[in-house]
């Protein structure tokens, strides 16, 4: 009989172990295609010079507070449609992915116009506040 449960809960594992790779592969991916475009504009930028290579650091960093606002957004939705699929509830999982995207189409037009419209100011800012940190840990 114990074989039984042994044989049964190796198979559960199996199982487990698909799914997760499932998920995660794609996770992985993206991840690695991401890190290998920030990783080739150095390089490229590298090459044209040191005031390029500033400016695309800069651009970085305002790609990567907008990834953090998508992983928030996405996070939120994920934990809200797991309840809803517990309840079997379908169509407040598309109400509730609907307002995601439109949550995430919204902050992605507001960074289009700080970006396109207000470049100067929001460089300065990002700089400047780039400035003043190496300043404090190269004089400290």
């Amino acid at each position: 009989m114990e074989d039984y449960y042994v044989h049964r809960y190796k198979k559960a594992a199996h199982l487990l172990i698909k799914i997760f790779l499932r998920l995660a592969v794609p996770i992985v991916l993206q991840n690695i295609v991401t890190t290998a475009v920030n990783s080739a504009d150095v390089i490229m930028l590298g090459f044209v010079g040191q005031d390029a290579l500033s400016a695309g650091s800069l651009a970085n960093q305002v790609m990567f507070i907008l990834n953090l606002v998508y992983t928030g957004i996405s996070s939120g939705v994920i934990m809200l449609a797991a309840q809803y699929w517990g309840k079997k509830d379908t169509k407040t999982i598309e109400h509730i992915m609907g307002i995601g995207m439109q949550l995430s189409m919204f902050i992605s037009s507001m960074f289009f116009i700080m970006a396109f419209f207000f470049s100067t100011y929001f460089n300065e800012n990002f700089y400047k506040r780039y400035q003043l940190d190496y300043c404090r840990h190269t004089l400290s």
